[in-house]
């Protein structure tokens, strides 16, 4: 289950879930803005894929407040990766 908020670096932000998202969005299926502290995730997809999408936008997130300046590519791969780490060791 995919909390509703989350605490990133100490920044409290809220999970919105949307079934129209990626209509709304041009084709996106997640976003991060940092100005309102909110994550939007299209809720029309699998869970698995919302999962993966949550990390996604944690990870855009620390980019932005880190000022880290990761590629997309990046961020996607570590995305993934990170699903699958949870997957495998059951922590969702």
């Amino acid at each position: 289950m995919i909390p509703t908020k989350i605490k990133i670096l100490g920044h409290e932000y809220h999970i919105i879930f949307d079934n129209d998202y990626i209509e709304k969005s041009g084709g996106n299926t997640g976003q991060c803005n940092n100005y309102r502290n909110e994550i939007h995730i299209c809720s029309k997809l699998p869970e698995s894929s919302q999962h993966e999408i949550l990390i996604h936008e944690i990870i855009e997130a620390l980019d932005y407040r880190l000022e880290l300046n990761l590629e997309h590519h990046k961020i996607c791969a570590l995305g993934e990766s990170l699903n699958q780490v949870m997957l495998d060791n059951s922590m969702h």
